[in-house]
């Protein structure tokens, strides 16, 4: 029931038991055993998750540990702004509004890769394995980041010395301030190169206009020199600064375009995608951004659903397991644990 749960909503899990299995218990009773799951997660979440860890190996042939952390929205129940919608709407009629409010959850990965097949074409690594966290909304999310550092100790130690370690973010400046901390110390940082190219996107529009040949020709142009050159970020804030002196352009693209130069100004020293590329080590966070989607949103993001933080915390934990390929060592360090009780 759980690992069903964990897929689906609890009158959903209910008509695929009442479908194929001997016993069909109700959605409220579904509800009651999401929530007993949630109590004992709250209390035994760190015991069951160093035990699941306990029974696990590096994959073979990995050469490279690979973090990442981002985030994505959850309609809470609580009362908070509404974003994009006025405060009060015609037709009201003085009607109180759902009490719902759009937080952020985060979502953590650790991934292992091996090098690239000496035979492709496009410097990609091989990636092996990622294990995945998932968080309901938490003021600076104290919680998420020391069960991530805690998986980062395990898959460490579990890979050996002599890994080349990543960490891959956006631009969001809250997770590079995290990552300046001691712990990352020894990880090579990189700004996702897809969220790069949003900005260098945003730029080709202010220079050229949306949509325009030649917005298009200098994206593109750009985008594989930044991919391809070692000086490629630099290259970048070299052509916009030319345009800024030489193009005469509206006030508004023009403030645009010096935001978007000043960001690439600003993360340069973290857009090494050639060196990366040539090294064999990631250069998106394309495995976070995808469990942002299957993790949380296609589970806790549907038509109307509002959820509190302690209700959605459990289905959250079990997505991860199930995501991570850990639900049947996780389920079996769960029953031995409710034995002990």
């Amino acid at each position: 029931v759980l690992y069903t749960a964990a897929h689906l909503t609890p009158v959903e899990v209910k008509d695929v038991l009442t479908k194929c299995a001997l016993f069909q218990p109700s959605s409220t009773a579904i509800k009651h055993m999401l929530t007993a799951m949630g109590r004992d997660l709250q209390a035994h979440e760190e015991e069951l998750a160093v035990a699941v860890r306990a029974q696990e190996t590096a994959p073979e042939g990995v050469q490279v540990l690979a973090a990442s952390l981002d985030g994505t929205n959850v309609n809470l129940r609580e009362h908070g702004p509404k974003r994009g919608r006025p405060a009060e709407r015609p037709g009201q009629d003085g009607a109180a509004e759902p009490c719902s409010t759009y937080k952020n959850a985060m979502v953590a990965s650790v991934s292992f890769y091996a090098p690239p097949p000496a035979d492709q074409h496009d410097p990609k690594p091989q990636r092996l394995e990622s294990r995945y966290l998932g968080r309901m909304p938490e003021e600076r999310f104290p919680t998420l980041k020391r069960q991530f550092e805690a998986e980062l100790d395990a898959a460490e130690a579990q890979a050996g010395p002599g890994l080349a370690k990543v960490l891959v973010l956006d631009g969001a400046k809250g997770l590079w301030a995290y990552a300046g901390q001691e712990r990352f110390q020894d990880y090579e940082k990189i700004l996702d190169f897809f969220h790069a190219t949003e900005h260098l996107s945003k730029g080709a529009e202010a220079l050229f206009g949306k949509a325009s040949p030649e917005a298009r020709d200098w994206y593109a142009k750009y985008r594989a020199i930044l991919l391809e050159r070692p000086d490629g970020a630099q290259a970048v804030i070299r052509s916009m600064d030319y345009y800024l002196e030489t193009r005469k352009l509206p006030a508004s693209q023009r403030r645009e375009l010096k935001a978007q130069r000043n960001f690439f100004a600003r993360n340069k020293h973290h857009m090494t995608y050639a060196e990366f590329r040539t090294r064999g080590l990631p250069i998106g966070s394309g495995v976070v951004e995808a469990a942002c989607k299957t993790l949380v949103k296609q589970r806790m993001g549907r038509s109307g659903m509002r959820w509190s933080r302690q209700g959605g915390q459990p289905v959250l934990t079990l997505r991860a397991y199930v995501r991570s390929g850990r639900w049947d060592a996780f389920w079996k360090q769960y029953c031995t644990l409710k034995a002990a009780a």
